[in-house]
């Protein structure tokens, strides 16, 4: 599960108007395998509009979960817990 969260996670931070991300992976066992869901809690910049933003968190999620792992059909649940108009925080790379 860290593996998906770790894709997540990046998947999402390369989206513009993100600023912070936390997600959480669930899975369930059913019928004809293991059932996984994502939950999204993402704080976003005042610049974007928050209806298109939550698509296209879905969408790239969704794309990257079936490129990268196969898995189709996840349920993703996006959930915007802030906006703010301070600058995103970039880490500085370690050479």
């Amino acid at each position: 599960m860290d593996a998906i969260r770790d894709l997540v996670n990046r998947t999402v931070g390369l989206i513009g108007g993100v600023r912070d991300t936390k997600s959480h992976i669930t899975m369930q066992k059913a019928k004809d395998g293991a059932a996984i869901s994502v939950s999204l809690r993402l704080i976003i910049g005042q610049e974007k509009n928050v209806a298109a933003l939550s698509e296209t968190v879905s969408a790239r999620v969704r794309e990257q979960l079936a490129q990268t792992l196969g898995l189709t059909d996840v349920p993703i649940y996006v959930k915007i817990v802030g906006i703010t108009d301070a600058a995103p925080i970039r880490k500085h790379r370690v050479v």
